[in-house]
């Protein structure tokens, strides 16, 4: 006869087992480790029309969370007000080789005193991000018209960068290609299927897999993600955990083959522009899925997606 104590003992470990792996939601690994490296993140909205995200208050907490999750540098993203280039040149003097500071622009073309801060002052790396993908067709602005063949010229005299999020690759090849000094980074689910088109015949141009593209789905053709659907953090933390497996799938599905077959050419950011995004629970669980999703990349193919692509970027164009 089996001892009562041993079969208590099976059933408590076993009823354990359940509640800790329920803790967290069910991965689609294929039974691959989690990427556990270093990172940079190359998109993120410092600031934004009506607030500063990383700011007076936060900035030595977000720093800790950075340093937890081995986050060595951000490109960060800063509007054009007084209020946003002092914290900027702030962030970058009391953190140094923390930040990559990039100008986004009021408009879709930059206006001369912008230009003249990018190309005349240290504390930015480039434009961006400039968007081509908001009613680009009705205001005729698109990456070749003539004023921005210029601007790419100017940018590659002076070793800058410019982040894009185009609508379509119709006129984006002549943009690329003008000038292949210049490097463009770019990101936006509306040129992913052609990125090979776009890679192929251009060594200058890279794309962002941000978290953000990776955690939603697709709505009548357009890409919606939870980050931008969901109202705040608990109801952001709720459909991230309740869809976490999907999420997942479908992330490896749309972009292992292009990284695979592009491993120099795919950087990783996280895309983040709302106040409550840059809650620490939010970014533990924003970063925790793309280390996850990194580990289903081989692991020099993840390294390289993960920070190494971007660090090389940043050494080459200083």
């Amino acid at each position: 006869m089996i001892n009562p104590k041993i079969i208590i003992n099976i059933l408590f470990a076993t009823i354990l087992t359940i509640l800790v792996g329920g803790c967290s939601p069910e991965i689609v690994q294929n039974n691959k480790k989690s990427y556990e490296g270093p990172l940079i993140d190359t998109h993120m909205h410092i600031s934004m029309t009506d607030h500063i995200n990383i700011n007076e208050q936060n900035h030595a907490l977000f720093m800790k969370i950075m340093d937890k999750h081995q986050i060595k540098k951000i490109l960060g993203f800063n509007l054009a007000n007084k209020k946003s280039l002092d914290m900027a040149s702030y962030l970058a003097q009391e953190y140094p080789n923390r930040f990559e500071m990039f100008l986004q622009m009021t408009s879709p073309e930059p206006s001369k005193k912008e230009m003249e801060m990018v190309l005349n002052q240290s504390l930015f790396r480039g434009i961006g991000e400039l968007s081509f993908n908001r009613d680009a067709s009705t205001q005729d602005i698109h990456p070749d018209n003539v004023e921005f063949l210029k601007l790419y010229d100017k940018l590659a005299d002076s070793k800058k960068l410019i982040y894009i999020h185009p609508a379509n690759t119709k006129r984006l090849q002549k943009a690329l290609s003008h000038n292949k000094k210049l490097i463009f980074l770019m990101h936006g689910t509306e040129t992913l299927n052609e990125f090979p088109k776009l890679a192929d015949g251009n060594e200058n141009v890279h794309y962002t897999i941000d978290t953000a593209y990776l955690i939603g789905h697709y709505t009548n053709g357009r890409f919606e993600s939870l980050l931008n659907v969901t109202s705040g953090k608990q109801e952001f933390l709720s459909a991230l955990n309740k869809n976490y497996a999907q999420f997942m799938e479908g992330a490896i599905a749309t972009y292992k083959p292009l990284v695979e077959k592009y491993p120099d050419r795919f950087l990783w950011g996280t895309d983040l522009w709302l106040e409550w995004q840059f809650d620490e629970d939010v970014y533990d669980a924003i970063v925790g899925f793309s280390r996850d999703f990194l580990g289903n990349l081989s692991p020099e193919t993840a390294e390289k997606v993960a920070y190494s692509n971007a660090e090389k970027i940043l050494k080459k164009d200083s």
